[in-house]
C-alpha cells in the first residue's frame, strides 16, 4: 500500500506478475527456488511482466509500472527489479497540441514535443540521490496523417543517443508512457516500434505513468512531460512560422529539431 507523505494510507496498490502461454495448455509446473524466484516453464519468457497498479471507479485499473521480468518473485522493489533487468535506462515523452477533436494543425502540421532524460550512472551503481540528465528535447512538426508521434520520439531517442559502441552491449530500458498493449509483441521483435523499425537486440519497452511520481520510472517520465510541456508553450509563443526558420532534419513526414537544456538538479530516487 502506498503512503501519503503525511503517514495517511493512499489508494491501495497491486503487484503481480502476470504472463501467458504461447500455446494451450493443460497445466501449469510452478517451481519455487531458494532465491525466492517463482518459475512457470510453461509460459513464454518473452511474456512475463512486472505490474503494479490501483483500481478505479467504474474504469479499467489504471496502471502505474509495467516492465519485462524474468520470474514471478515479488521481493524486489521496482528499482531493484529493473537493476535485474538493464544496465541504462532513459525515459522518453512526447506531447502533442490536441483540442476536442484531435491534434491540432499549424498550416498543415501537427505540432509535437519529445523530450528524452537519462541517468549517467550504470543502475547497479544508483544510490538515494540521482542526477537526471536531459539529453535533448525535439519540437516534432508533421505534415502526415500518423496521429501518434510518441513512436518517433522513441525512434529519435534510439537512433541519435542510444546507438553508440558502449550502449550496444549494455541492457538498456527505454521507460515511455504509450502503446502499453504492444509492449509484448514490440519487445519481442514481432512488432515494428515506429514504420518498419524492430528495437535493438540490447533494448527493451518499460511502461510508466506520468500522473503519479510514485517511483523513480515515474519521477523520470514525469521530468520528461513537464520539458516537453515547456517546448510546446514556447511555441505557441512563436507559432509555426518561427519554427520553420529553424534548422531541422526530416524523419519519415516530419521536419524535426533539437533543443538544448540546462543541467538538471538531483532527484531522489
Amino acid at each position: 500500500m502506498a503512503k501519503k507523505r503525511d503517514g495517511e494510507p493512499e489508494i491501495p496498490r497491486d503487484d503481480w506478475v502476470y504472463g501467458y502461454a504461447s500455446e494451450k495448455t493443460s497445466h501449469l509446473t510452478i517451481h519455487f527456488a531458494p532465491s525466492g524466484s517463482i518459475s512457470i516453464p510453461e509460459l513464454d519468457p518473452a511474456s512475463i511482466r512486472r505490474q503494479i497498479t490501483h483500481a478505479r471507479v467504474n474504469k479499467d485499473d489504471k496502471v502505474l509500472f509495467s516492465a519485462p521480468a524474468d520470474d514471478f518473485g515479488l521481493t524486489l522493489s521496482p528499482t531493484e527489479h529493473l537493476k535485474t533487468k538493464f544496465d541504462f535506462v532513459l525515459a522518453v515523452d512526447t506531447n502533442t497540441i490536441r483540442d476536442g477533436s484531435g491534434p491540432v494543425r499549424f498550416n498543415g502540421f501537427t505540432a509535437s514535443a519529445c523530450t528524452v532524460v537519462a541517468i549517467n550512472e550504470p543502475l547497479q551503481e544508483w544510490g538515494t540521490e540521482l542526477q537526471l540528465q536531459p539529453l535533448a528535447s525535439y519540437l516534432i512538426l508533421d505534415a502526415g496523417d500518423e496521429a501518434k508521434a510518441e513512436p518517433l520520439g522513441w525512434h529519435l531517442a534510439l537512433t541519435r543517443h542510444c546507438d553508440t559502441p558502449f550502449l550496444r552491449s549494455k541492457r538498456l530500458g527505454m521507460i515511455v508512457d504509450s502503446e502499453l498493449g504492444k509492449h509484448i509483441d514490440i519487445n519481442a521483435r514481432a512488432l515494428p516500434y515506429y514504420a518498419n523499425h524492430l528495437l535493438p537486440s540490447n533494448t527493451l519497452l518499460v511502461y510508466a505513468s506520468s500522473d503519479r511520481a510514485e517511483m523513480f520510472a515515474n519521477k523520470m517520465l514525469k521530468c520528461c512531460d513537464n520539458f516537453a510541456g515547456q517546448l510546446l508553450n514556447t511555441f505557441k509563443k512563436y507559432g509555426i512560422d518561427a519554427a520553420l526558420k529553424a534548422t531541422t532534419f526530416q524523419v519519415g513526414s516530419a521536419k524535426c529539431f533539437a533543443v538544448c537544456h540546462i543541467r538538471k538538479p538531483p532527484v531522489q530516487a
